[in-house]
């Protein structure tokens, strides 16, 4: 990594450390308070969306989670197994969490080499806000699935500003002067 960085490179260094401790906090929420989370959410959306509290799965028994939450009109099968728990999901957060720390840590402490995975930042992010606003419109009219598109774009916006900046600054010419 070079001596002296831009300012391009120094903001997206800045962005990535934000970024890092921001999911590392998440991170161990979600390890340390399972459902956690989803309580939080659930306590927002009963001052401002009464209607959209989402079913707190780390409170509801596996096997009645599908039955008793989503379609009572069903009966359950005869010798139907237990439906996966929410430690399923809790394991593909915190592994989804981790990769985040993981790639915005590297891109703080060495942006030249570690620029390239930056997109893998932007397509987790791109992909989770749009699952977000996909289950809201279409099944499950939940505040915490509204909220991934409106806190995860806006961060997909800005890691991507800061990179592309920060990757111009750091393929510039010898003795060009430096970006902004």
């Amino acid at each position: 990594m070079a001596a002296v960085l831009s300012k391009a490179v120094e903001q997206y260094r800045k962005v990535m450390l934000a970024l890092a401790a921001i999911h590392l906090v998440v991170l161990l929420l979600v390890i340390f308070t399972p459902g956690g989370i989803i309580w939080f959410f659930n306590a927002v959306s009963r001052v401002v969306a009464p209607h959209a509290v989402a079913p707190n799965i780390s409170q509801i028994p596996a096997d009645h989670y599908f039955y008793d939450t989503y379609n009572k009109e069903i009966a359950k099968p005869e010798g139907l197994t237990t439906l996966p728990n929410h430690a399923f999901y809790q394991a593909m957060a915190a592994s989804y969490l981790a990769i985040v720390v993981l790639i915005a840590g590297l891109n703080f402490f060495d942006p030249e080499r570690n620029a390239p995975l930056a997109p893998l930042l932007l397509v987790g992010k791109a992909v989770g806000g749009l699952y977000g606003l996909g289950f809201y419109l279409w099944s499950h009219h939940y505040l915490v699935n509204l909220l991934l598109p409106i806190v995860d774009w806006p961060v997909v916006l800005l890691v991507l500003v800061v990179w592309m900046r920060a990757k111009t600054a750091l393929t510039a010419p010898a003795g060009a002067p430096p970006a902004a």
